[in-house]
């Protein structure tokens, strides 16, 4: 086994306590060596002729042997001395006579050696010889081991030799070592003793109790004397103790002066905490009390550097003992990160009053720095505790890499016990101040075994800095609860502390459960984040886990000002795992751009991400949600998972629709992974509806979001289309109609506002058109408005309702209001169906409409009485070129083209032809049932021609006026043709060949009929021409008519009257016969075809006069009212 390792219990045997050695074998004892000193003066005489000046002459063996007898017989039983060598030699110059021994040893039956000596010296006073006294001078000893043992009992005994017994027990107080020492330079062998010099001693410390063993090597004992003064000395070398590692010494020296008590002097240089382990290994005081025990250095391991003085009383007991000791890079076994450089100690211990005053102790390591004063009380016995009450001044913590600058405070109290058995320090008492910051500890640590360390703490502050809190945070105690606070709390002050700490024997990592209150601190709750300011909450930890919770805080977003975050709380479920997952619930509120700016930043990048600034809203906002993000740099989008609710208040906003202004008093926001959202009642341009904006967000780095979309539903009304400006005036709305809209925010697109409405609810009433919708009635209204574009246009719009459809586009002026309406699609019922161009003529007047192509069948329309009630409204122009407008059965204008005003009803002018042939000119005056139609033209044959109604005639200007009556397709008509020549009239050829007018046939057939007059009054119905009274004048003839003429059919059922030579016949028919008829008249009927009518005359009807011609014809068709 290496020298200075303990040996197992069995290796040696363990030593045990002899009897008191009492006085009387003292003496006997002397009594042996006066004996064998008497043998010297015999071997002296006979070597004295042998010997010059000093040199030593080995005896013969037989004197060796009978020098041994000699001493065998006065040893007790059972012992034997052995002498391997003598020497004898003279120093004339000293006066002295030296005997050298070389392997004295003292035997017995169980042991190969009881006392060894490898080599002895004697020098004795010659002169003393001589007057017949034994005096020694000198004793040297050199090699041997010399064993310190402790018994099972505590008590030190002393032997020489590998296995030797104990040949004396050490004193067990201070007065019994005063008095052996006095007993043995008072005895009159050592009267001139002037040194003992023991060398190149192996040391052997033995303890029963603790089963230990140290072997020391080059030890030394030396004792001088200088008159009445003497010097006891013992020293080892520590080196070999440690395998020769480092260099290390020990001295201990008593100076004995009789009277005055002796000085005490106890030096180790370079030595070890083991090596002071075991030469003060007094903690236990027998074996079975030190069961299961750990003494105080077995915990520490250091270099030990130590001194200390005192003195002896010369009634045993220990005057105060002053000590230094050093200990230089100690480490704690079990305790990671429990290092320190430097701890000096400077103490002052009264055993009188069992009292260790600490004058002053420092401590040096990487870590911190402390200086203490202070006392240590021990008990009346081993076994009771001791009162360690320590001063703390100078306190300095400083863990390397966490602070910037160092932890300073300036006092603190460390009060406890410190229990042996098992070692273990109570504390009762721990604070440290700095300035008004407080810390406190209480507890105890204990060491259950060798090498293991545990404790269980209570730590507590009131106010004390953010940074001293991890300044005195071990790293090893919950490392990653302890960086998260260091880099992310800072500053402030750090409230209410208390944490408890947990270490296991068999783990070396201590388990650390607290919680602390903070304000005016600055708080980092996520990495990327801006930092809470002036921000105060509470904070937990508790084994891996850690939870923060910001009370109230301020976070700065200039230039918008700061946002409350109070209710904000951040958890590390796991701090172990890699990475660690954060929790964060997020409360924050305050101005939207600045809410919006925080939520902008990492790994959140809302607006970065949905390519808004902060500023496109105006408002408060208050919002609150939750966010789980591994706690690393750079974490991708798709990792994150967060969900964020909000109320946004006094909501503005020009920019999230360009050019329109968007309020609110209140919105709900949400902000997930996938999109932001904004939702509730809000009003676009004054305009109030319900509203969801929604922002995809592109869910990996580099890609572009989504375009956005503002949908939502609000009530449409003649305000809210202005407040768009979509001017529909002229459809006559009221009342208002839910719709639907949604505009899609691309940026890279023009900007459209789809809506859509049923229209129920929604009144229209457009007179000139004859159109009117009830508000029960429904159908769907249709727009997309550019609203990116300024001014703003409708590039589609439609409208169906019953009885309308309408498509087209709108584009608005300046500063609101129509500028144009281009509509490729205008249907109305079944009569009108056309495009139309309109045209605003600026703020507070009426639109220019023209109808630019279609057709029209006024048969199918029953125009609007009320049109004329119009009369005194705003004037419409209305400018209209239609391809065909059928006014009746076979009666059609194309190439319409007119220009209308509804100034007082429909008025105006109109141009066309009639059924694609004759040119007409008529002109629009209001009427009681619409708008009559008065048609003008210059041939009158050709206008009937292209009418179907007379194809014969030719020339005569032409004159027709139309009344609207009730219902569809009637007109009360009056016509009026002047200088119309006919010919070849076959209805007219039949009639004159029936009534046998010479002469006329032939001039019909010739040149013509000449009729001035032509005049007729006439119902126009659908399908039917209805003649209540027509007549036409002329030189030759005279003919009076009424009946019925289908439009379609084109059949006649008509009677009349013929009065040949009217000019002369009428001169006297205006005196005895109807208006219109001669005095002489024939009268006819017509029927049939009008190509080939059948004529019927009645030939009595020639001599009956005009006055009772009556009597032979129905009645004309009646008027309709």
């Amino acid at each position: 086994m290496a020298p200075g390792t303990d040996l197992p219990p069995d290796s040696e045997p363990t030593p045990t306590r002899p009897a008191r050695v009492h006085g009387r074998k003292r003496k006997v004892l002397a009594v042996r060596l006066i004996e064998f000193a008497i043998v010297l003066p015999l071997i002296a005489v006979i070597t004295l002729v042998f010997v010059a000046n000093y040199r030593v002459l080995t005896v013969p063996a037989w004197m060796v042997e009978r020098v041994e007898a000699r001493l065998n017989a006065q040893v007790p039983q059972g012992d034997r001395v052995r002498l391997e060598q003598l020497g004898i030699g003279l120093d004339f110059r000293d006066r002295a006579i030296i005997v050298d021994v070389l392997d004295a040893r003292l035997e017995r039956r169980a042991l190969a050696d009881r006392v060894h000596l490898p080599k002895l010296s004697l020098e004795f006073n010659l002169a003393g010889i001589s007057q017949g006294l034994l005096q020694v001078r000198h004793v040297r000893v050199a090699g041997g081991t010399l064993r310190l043992t402790r018994a099972e009992d505590g008590q030190f005994d002393l032997g020489f030799g590998r296995d030797a017994e104990t040949i004396a027990q050490l004193p067990a107080s201070w007065a019994e070592v005063l008095d052996a020492v006095d007993a043995v330079l008072m005895h009159p062998l050592a009267a001139q003793l002037s040194s003992v010099e023991a060398g190149a001693l192996r040391v052997v410390l033995s303890d029963a109790v603790s089963g230990r063993r140290l072997s020391l090597s080059e030890g030394a004992v030396t004792l001088r004397r200088d008159g009445r003064s003497t010097e006891l000395v013992i020293a080892a070398d520590l080196s070999r103790a440690r395998g020769g590692v480092a260099p290390g010494t020990f001295r201990l020296a008593l100076s004995r002066t009789p009277g005055a008590g002796a000085g005490l002097d106890l030096r180790m240089i370079g030595g070890r905490s083991d090596d002071l382990r075991m030469v003060f290994n007094v903690d236990a005081g027998t074996a079975q009390d030190a069961t299961g025990r750990v003494d105080v250095l077995s915990v520490l391991q250091a270099g030990v550097d130590m001194w200390a003085v005192g003195e002896v009383r010369e009634d045993g007991m220990l005057s105060p003992l002053e000590a230094r000791v050093a200990l230089e890079n100690g480490v704690i076994p079990g305790w990671e990160g429990a290092a320190f450089d430097l701890a000096t100690l400077e103490v002052l211990l009264d055993p009188a009053t069992r009292r260790l005053e600490i004058r002053r102790a420092e401590v040096r390591a990487p870590q911190a720095k402390v200086t203490a004063t202070g006392q240590i009380l021990a008990g009346d016995t081993l076994s009771d505790p001791l009162v360690v009450q320590l001063a703390l001044s100078d306190i300095v913590v400083d863990p390397e890499g966490v602070l910037p600058n160092p932890a300073a405070f300036d006092t603190g109290v460390l009060e406890g016990r410190l229990h042996m058995a098992p070692l273990r320090f109570e504390i009762g008492q721990a604070m440290v101040a700095a300035g008004p910051s407080v810390a406190r500890a209480s507890g105890q640590v204990w060491v259950p075994r060798p090498g293991a360390i545990a404790a269980n703490l209570s730590l507590s502050a009131d106010r004390v800095a953010a940074s001293t809190v991890t300044s005195l945070w071990p790293d090893a105690v919950a490392q990653k609860t302890r960086t998260w606070i260091t880099e992310n709390i800072s500053g402030g002050t750090i409230t209410d502390f208390a944490a408890a700490l947990r270490k296991d024997a068999d783990n070396p990592r201590p388990a650390i459960t607290g919680g602390f209150g903070f304000e005016g601190a600055s708080v980092r709750y996520l990495r990327d984040m801006p930092v809470a300011q002036d921000a105060s909450g509470i904070a937990n930890f508790h084994d891996n886990r850690f939870s923060l919770r910001i009370d109230t805080a301020r976070v700065p977003a200039e230039p918008w000002g700061d946002v409350d975050i109070g209710g904000t709380s951040f958890t590390v479920p796991n701090t172990r795992i890699k990475p660690a997952v954060g929790e964060v619930d997020l409360m924050i509120s305050g101005p939207i751009p600045a809410v919006l700016s925080v939520l902008d930043n990492k790994p959140l990048s809302v607006l970065e991400r949905a390519k808004r600034s902060a500023d496109f809203v105006k408002g408060q906002a208050s919002v609150q949600g939750w966010l789980e993000v591994p706690l690393v740099k750079g974490v991708p989008l798709e990792n994150l998972d967060f969900a964020f609710d909000g109320v946004l208040t006094d909501v503005s906003s020009g920019v999230l629709v360009p050019g329109r202004q968007i309020t609110s008093a209140e919105l709900a926001l949400r902000v997930t992974p996938d999109a932001v959202e904004v939702r509730g009642p809000l009003e676009l341009d004054a305009v109030p509806m319900r509203a969801t904006w929604r922002q995809p967000l592109p869910q990996s780095k580099g890609t572009e979001p989504g375009p956005g979309a503002l949908t939502g539903r609000f009530a449409i009304s003649p305000q809210t289309l202005a407040a768009f400006g979509i001017d529909l005036a002229g459809f006559g709305l009221s009342g208002q109609a839910p719709a639907e809209f949604e505009m899609s925010l691309d940026p890279a697109r023009p900007q459209r506002l789809q809506l859509r409405s049923s229209l129920e609810g929604l009144g229209a009433n457009i007179p000139a058109l004859s159109w009117r919708k009830t508000p029960e009635a429904t159908g769907e209204l249709r727009l997309e408005i550019a609203t990116g574009e300024q001014p703003v246009v409708v590039p589609v719009m439609a409208i169906s309702a019953p009885g309308l459809a309408v498509e087209g586009a709108i584009s608005l002026a300046e500063g609101g209001g129509l500028e144009r309406a281009l509509l490729s699609r205008l249907e109305v019922g079944n009569w009108l169906s056309a495009t139309a161009d309109i045209r605003g003529r600026g703020p507070g007047r009426a639109p220019n409409v023209a109808i630019t192509s279609g057709t029209a069948d006024l048969r199918r329309v029953d125009f609007d009485t009320g049109a004329s009630a119009s009369a005194g409204g705003q004037s419409v122009p209305l400018n209209i070129v239609l391809d065909a407008i059928t006014i009746s059965d076979g009666i059609v204008l194309n190439n319409v083209s007119a220009e209308v005003s509804t100034q007082g009803g429909t008025n105006g002018r109109f141009t066309g032809l009639l059924n694609g042939g004759a040119p007409i000119a008529g002109t629009l005056v209001p009427s009681a049932q619409g708008t009559a139609v008065r048609i003008r033209g210059d041939n009158a044959g050709a206008t009937l021609a292209s009418a179907g109604v007379f194809r014969n005639g030719n020339g005569g200007s032409f004159d027709l006026r139309l009344v609207p009556r009730a219902g569809q397709g009637r007109y009360a008509g009056r016509l009026d043709i002047e200088d119309m020549r006919v010919r070849d009239a076959p209805a007219l050829a039949s009639l004159l060949s029936a009534v046998s007018v010479v002469g006329l046939l032939e001039q019909l057939g010739g040149e013509g009929l000449f009729f001035s007059d032509i005049e007729a009054d006439f119902e126009l119905e659908p399908g039917a021409v209805r003649v209540t009274r027509g007549a036409a004048f002329g030189p030759s003839l005279g003919l009076t008519l009424d009946g019925t003429y289908g439009l379609s059919s084109r059949a006649l059922d008509m009677q009349g009257v013929v009065s040949p030579f009217y000019l002369v016949n009428g001169l006297f028919g205006g005196l005895f016969a109807p208006r219109d008829e001669g005095l002489i008249g024939i009268s006819y009927a017509l029927s049939g075809p009008a190509s080939a009518p059948q004529v019927r005359v009645n030939p009595l009807s020639v001599l009956t006069p005009g006055l009772f011609r009556e009597v032979f014809r129905r009645a004309p068709p009646a008027p309709t009212q």
